[in-house]
């Protein structure tokens, strides 16, 4: 499912326009996103956590060309979903 076929399917099941939903939508994500380039984990219950993970720059093997690599530093989404989520996807 992207983003527009998930727009359409709330729309339909809330019986509202698809052009509020996309503003409720875009809003939410902007929340998440900014909480996130703060530095703070967001949790939803029932559906999982999103955190952010920094990593320290460090040096790797790039076995195609066969020579050592500085990799730079950098930020990463670490998604953990929750009991409730992993239990009904295995259902």
């Amino acid at each position: 499912m992207n983003k527009k076929e998930m727009i359409r399917e709330i729309s339909q099941r809330h019986n509202c326009t698809q052009k509020d939903t996309k503003k409720v939508i875009d809003a939410f994500l902007e929340e998440v996103m900014s909480t996130l380039e703060q530095g703070n984990s967001y949790h939803q219950k029932n559906f999982g956590t999103f955190k952010p993970k920094f990593y320290e720059s460090r040096t790797g093997y790039n076995p195609t060309i066969k020579k050592k690599m500085r990799y730079p530093q950098k930020n990463k989404t670490i998604f953990t979903p929750s009991v409730v989520l992993k239990r009904n996807i295995n259902e």
